[in-house]
């Protein structure tokens, strides 16, 4: 299982030797912050883009997210959705996936393009498996903020029907219980501020606050830590 790194805006330089990394699109009109992540793609990191809806409530303006992945090139792209919204985001994933392949060439074969899952029902989310099946989507991500126990998410990731067309993400981790869960082969990779959330003793990170030294270091600890977790899963 792959572990994609997180970081606030000001401390960016301090995840330098990860090479896989969440990248929050909402975040690169930031000059450093875009210059940062296109240097480590060039280096050869691996990213995945998010459109930035859990953190700002909605999805980034369309035209918007397509001029960053241009020119971001990440392999990865987080489909555009409504936070909670199972309906809405299977229309408009599905709409940007058409036009994504129109605009954006022969780079969009090269792209695993994941969609969210914001389904808490089986009817609702065989209806999200059966419409990302059908086009083009390679990876289904399952947010942590929808489910309330840590054996949530990875019930759902082992009711994922023809497990074997989809890679699974989580997006986020509810705390480190959740690995207790996770077993080889459910989960292929997640993404969390978790341990930066810890060092800023806050529930929800604060991109921007200017972090002691000895903070810093707990949180860079706390993603050691998780990367090990997460290759201990396989």
């Amino acid at each position: 299982m792959k572990y994609y790194a997180i970081a606030p805006l000001n401390n960016l330089e301090s995840i330098r030797e990860f090479d896989h990394y969440m990248v929050i699109g909402s975040f690169l009109e930031v000059r450093d912050y875009f210059k940062f992540y296109r240097q480590r793609r060039k280096e050869g990191a691996v990213l995945i883009l998010d459109n930035g809806a859990f953190e700002k409530g909605a999805p980034m303006d369309e035209k918007e997210y397509m001029k960053w992945i241009s020119k971001l090139q990440p392999q990865r792209v987080v489909l555009p959705d409504v936070y909670d919204d199972v309906g809405r985001s299977v229309e408009i994933g599905l709409k940007f996936l058409m036009k994504a392949e129109r605009v954006l060439g022969d780079f969009f074969n090269r792209i695993d393009w994941i969609a969210a899952l914001h389904g808490m029902e089986i009817e609702s989310l065989n209806y999200e498996y059966a419409r990302y099946s059908q086009n083009g989507v390679t990876t289904l991500a399952i947010p942590y903020k929808h489910w309330k126990y840590s054996a949530d998410r990875p019930m759902i990731a082992r009711m994922i029907p023809r497990r074997k067309m989809f890679n699974v993400h989580f997006l986020g981790l509810r705390g480190i219980e959740e690995f207790m869960h996770i077993k080889p082969g459910m989960v292929d990779s997640i993404d969390t501020s978790y341990p930066w959330k810890v060092a800023q003793g806050l529930k929800k990170l604060d991109w921007e606050m200017k972090m002691e030294e000895a903070q810093v270091e707990e949180a860079i600890q706390g993603m050691i830590d998780l990367k090990k977790k997460c290759e201990q899963v396989g």
